[in-house]
């Protein structure tokens, strides 16, 4: 619900640079997705097996924000944004 609300918030925001929202649900997903997954019980039969401590989940949300941090880097410091939706004048 909460990032539900924020998107409503943000779609009457104008001239959004293109993989705006992806990068933005991806940067906050990640880091809810890896707190929720150490939530996991260890000590239960047929429980997630941990990979240096990690559960798979937790480093599928690592490489989650990577790449979203890397595709906000490329939006909004790299490359000047653009909304290709946008008419050619």
């Amino acid at each position: 619900i909460f990032i539900s609300s924020i998107f409503l918030i943000l779609r009457n925001k104008k001239n959004v640079p293109n993989g705006y929202y992806v990068s933005l649900l991806c940067l906050i997903y990640a880091p809810v997705r890896f707190y929720f997954d150490s939530l996991r019980a260890t000590d239960l039969s047929g429980a997630d097996i941990r990979y240096l401590g990690l559960t798979p989940g937790q480093y599928s949300s690592i490489g989650i924000f990577i790449a979203a941090s890397l595709l906000a880097y490329r939006i909004f410091i790299k490359e000047k944004p653009k909304n290709l939706l946008q008419k050619n004048t």
